[in-house]
């Protein structure tokens, strides 16, 4: 990698903070938002048990439920930020995020977690599908570049909150997983609060003619394919966090720290190199292409992670770091041809729609993604990881196949 392209993606980096202007009240609004999330994704398990006294199989049961229920909305409210402005629908859902983080202090019964968990999920679909057609309509030339500084800034936030959430777990007390909530809700008024400074954008138009569908993003046919191989290939965000350490700790010699080493190395490699990552992607031919690449390189980092199992332990570790650096390079391209494709194939005037159904299909897909993993990986083995290495190519292939022919650029659509 050339030292000057690193040095310019850094620049676009830093850069974005030091520029007065609609971009940086998005990026510090994302900022604010993911070091909240950081600090309650960190926490959030220890609070439902041990500060509100639920059982883990309930929990388990409960955010199913709620995130199944959570995913069917972004849709719905993609339509409404179209309808009535991404900006005042993004910022109802920010607002909705802090009451529900405020409620979660009284879910001291499973029925009341599973409706506020369910109201939670529903607001976090809400405010992905409404962000999308917000950034779109501030991104400029470059909206994919623009996403992956979003991204990496994103991810920063969210390695900080974590040490936060860290903090808490080291107190390990209920009220300090209890202050970990509340400094989430205030996190997420304080975003909604540096939203309002942006620029007011006022809604499309979007009247449907007499024999136009309520929801033309379900019927398009093209675009619910690119979503479904999008969503194939984001299995591969679950290989980290999942099955590696299931993995590492019960097939390989490798010692167990490996696998949070391997998370934070994911997740500091995505934080420098996710906006150089992206400079490839430019237009749905380089977006179809990089999927391709990314595609046969978490293949590769499968067999890696695979033939690790039948490694000592220097060279488990060297096959498992390997791994973690090509499916690391695979994630930040896969990104970046999902920020390109689920934008510059949706119409400007439905961007939330589309967005919505583009986050649904792949939630829908990670929440398969850990039966499909201790299926194939973590029950079969070798052969399992390469027959997962396989469907990410399948993944590549059916995005090839919806994009590739006669692909019309959403802003002529």
């Amino acid at each position: 990698m050339k030292p000057l392209s690193l040095f310019a993606a850094q620049s676009a980096q830093f850069s974005l903070f030091r520029t007065p202007g609609p971009k940086r009240i998005i990026a510090t609004v994302g900022l604010v938002n993911q070091l909240g999330n950081g600090m309650f994704i960190t926490t959030s398990a220890l609070f439902f048990t041990r500060a509100l006294g639920l059982p883990v199989e309930k929990v388990a049961v409960g955010l199913t439920i709620s995130g199944t229920i959570g995913l069917a909305f972004g849709i719905l409210i993609g339509s409404l930020a179209d309808r009535y402005g991404p900006q005042r629908t993004y910022l109802v859902t920010l607002v909705a995020q802090a009451g529900s983080m405020t409620l979660f202090l009284k879910a001291t019964s499973f029925t009341l977690f599973v409706i506020i968990s369910t109201f939670a999920s529903i607001t976090q679909s809400g405010s992905l599908a409404a962000r999308g057609p917000l950034i779109r309509s501030h991104a400029g030339g470059n909206s994919t570049e623009f996403r992956s500084v979003l991204r990496s800034t994103g991810n920063a936030a969210i390695m900080m909150g974590s040490l936060v959430g860290g903090i808490a777990i080291q107190v390990n007390q209920p009220v300090a997983y209890e202050a970990v909530v509340i400094l989430n809700a205030i996190s997420f008024l304080i975003a909604a609060g540096l939203l309002r400074r942006l620029p007011a954008i006022h809604a499309r138009h979007v009247n449907r003619g007499p024999r136009e569908a309520r929801f033309p993003a379900i019927r398009d046919v093209r675009y619910l394919g690119m979503s479904v191989g999008m969503g194939i290939l984001a299995i591969q965000l679950c290989v980290l966090p999942f099955a590696l350490p299931l993995w590492i700790i019960g097939y390989t010699d490798a010692p167990g720290y490996l696998a949070s080493a391997a998370v934070f190395l994911n997740t500091l490699l995505c934080v420098i190199f996710q906006v150089t990552a992206s400079r490839r992607v430019g237009s749905s031919r380089s977006a179809v292409r990089t999927c391709w690449i990314a595609a046969f390189t978490a293949l590769t980092a499968c067999a890696c992670f695979g033939f690790s199992a039948r490694a000592g332990t220097f060279t488990a570790v060297a096959l498992i770091t390997l791994g973690v650096l090509f499916v690391t390079w695979a994630e930040m391209w896969i990104s970046a041809s999902g920020f390109e494709l689920s934008f510059s194939l949706a119409p400007a005037r439905r961007q939330g729609q589309y967005t919505g159904l583009f986050g649904t299909v792949q939630g829908m897909f990670l929440a398969f993604a850990p039966t499909l993993l201790s299926l194939l990986c973590i029950n079969i083995g070798l052969l399992g990881w390469l027959c997962l290495g396989v469907i990410f190519l399948f993944g590549a292939a059916v995005v090839s196949t919806f994009v590739a022919p006669g692909f019309v650029d959403g802003d002529q659509r």
